[in-house]
């Protein structure tokens, strides 16, 4: 087995459960072998001209130089985030012991060679699966929530005047007349004259406006 050298990937994300998600999937998925958390830090950016003060949280990967691309590919599909920082760090040197470790979990991988896609019966699927998705997004309505700067994107846009945007949201999202399609790493939800967008994997709701 060829030992290849270790990279840090950090990441930035909206809180600490997307950080969780992130990680918890790559590591999961062993294109990394371990991750760190950081909670709560404090950023300020620049976003649409203005300069913006939040609370996100950071996200450490360990893997190795070989994985880079594909870490990346898969953060970016996993992240609420139009644009995340993902940022891959040489290591400069670290114990042999764990580059190790580093190398042998990594490539301690699922044989996907050997997978019996017959097994995967695709031609059963009825209508109802092709909802699953909607479905999904109704029945996990307590798991919304929004960053600081969401809440301050969704009041901007729509002038709310409203204790809770958070429940506003869910609010439409149950109405009868909302009309739900998941798209790629989002669900868009078109209910009235609003348009909501929210992460199909954090369930952080990244921003909400009016049909123009």
């Amino acid at each position: 087995m060829t030992n290849h050298k270790m990279v840090l990937i950090y990441v930035t994300c909206s809180n600490e459960d997307e950080s969780a998600f992130i990680g918890k999937s790559l590591v999961g998925e062993r294109l990394c072998a371990c991750c760190n958390i950081f909670s709560a830090i404090k950023s300020f950016y620049w976003w649409n001209d203005s300069l913006e003060e939040d609370t996100e949280s950071v996200l450490i990967l360990k893997t190795i130089d070989k994985n880079i691309e594909e870490s990346i590919k898969r953060i970016k599909s996993l992240h609420s985030y139009d644009n995340p920082c993902i940022i891959a760090l040489p290591v400069i040197n670290a114990s042999n012991d764990y580059l190790k470790w580093i190398n042998n979990e990594i490539h301690n991988n699922l044989d996907l060679d050997n997978l019996d896609l017959n097994s995967l019966d695709l031609n059963n699927l009825d209508s109802d699966d092709l909802d699953l998705g909607c479905m999904d997004l109704i029945s996990n309505l307590d798991k919304l929530h929004t960053t600081e700067l969401g809440l301050k994107r969704i009041e901007k846009n729509l002038s709310l005047n409203v204790e809770d945007a958070v429940k506003w949201v869910k609010e439409k999202i149950e109405n009868p007349q909302a009309s739900i399609t998941k798209k790629g790493k989002n669900w868009y939800i078109l209910i009235e004259e609003y348009k909501i967008t929210v992460n199909v994997n954090s369930y952080t709701i990244i921003t909400a406006h009016k049909i123009k």
